[in-house]
């Protein structure tokens, strides 16, 4: 069977009409994914991915059909097959470029791209594993930032008294303004936006409001949903 020169992941690769010579963009090495908005589990995925083969023929004659199989391990050691791509071995050397499906990741942590060969098209399985390449994925909160009233900020900025759920909020809320700015991860965020969608009517519900609303615009804007419609509140 060939042998396995190199399994490459990156975003984008192209090869020169003149020379024939591939060049790679960016490959994956470290993966910061910025924060989805919040699912059950929470899923996260990385930009579209291309994963460049090189197939080397042996002494031992290598010409032939072959099925390469690209799986992707997860931090958790499961086994997910990306694409199987059938080629024919016919030159000393034979380039592999695939396009892989979105990958959906689970959690941060190392993922490895694994290549197998199958030199038998009609049989079960991947075949034998011939190669890989790890990147690391971590996760990134953006930051909310809006800007207060002098009023907001007086409102937001009071001592809290007693104990309770909005007590609880502006405690959180306290810790999160610097100088008239309000700056929030996503996830600060989407709590602040569905915590303000349970407290039913009030003056503190209106006081905070105009502050929710400035929060939720710049949170859609970043993540491009928006929480009101994912809870069926009205806007």
């Amino acid at each position: 069977m060939p042998t396995l020169d190199y399994v490459i992941p990156c975003r984008l690769t192209s090869i020169d009409s003149g020379t024939s010579a591939l060049s790679l963009f960016h490959i994956l090495d470290e993966v910061a994914v910025v924060a989805p908005p919040s699912t059950t589990p929470r899923r996260y995925q990385i930009f579209p991915v291309e994963v460049a083969t090189r197939w080397r023929s042996n002494s031992n004659g290598t010409e032939g059909d072959y099925i390469q199989t690209l799986v992707l391990v997860d931090s958790a050691a499961h086994e997910t097959e990306l694409a199987a791509t059938p080629f024919h071995m016919g030159s000393p050397r034979h380039l592999v470029r695939t396009r892989v499906p979105p990958i959906v990741l689970d959690a941060p942590g190392t993922y490895t791209f694994r290549a197998y060969l199958n030199d038998d098209p009609g049989s079960q399985g991947w075949g034998e594993l011939k190669g890989e390449y790890s990147f690391d994925v971590s996760i990134e909160e953006r930051l909310i930032e809006v800007r207060l009233t002098d009023r907001e900020k007086d409102f937001l900025t009071k001592p809290v008294r007693g104990q309770g759920g909005y007590q609880s909020l502006l405690r959180r809320l306290q810790g999160s303004i610097i100088d008239d700015v309000l700056a929030l991860t996503t996830t600060d965020a989407e709590r602040l936006i569905r915590s303000a969608q349970s407290y039913g009517e009030g003056g503190f519900q209106r006081r905070l409001r105009p502050i929710v609303e400035k929060v939720r615009r710049e949170y859609d804007a970043i993540v491009g949903t928006t929480l009101a419609e994912e809870a069926g509140a009205p806007d």
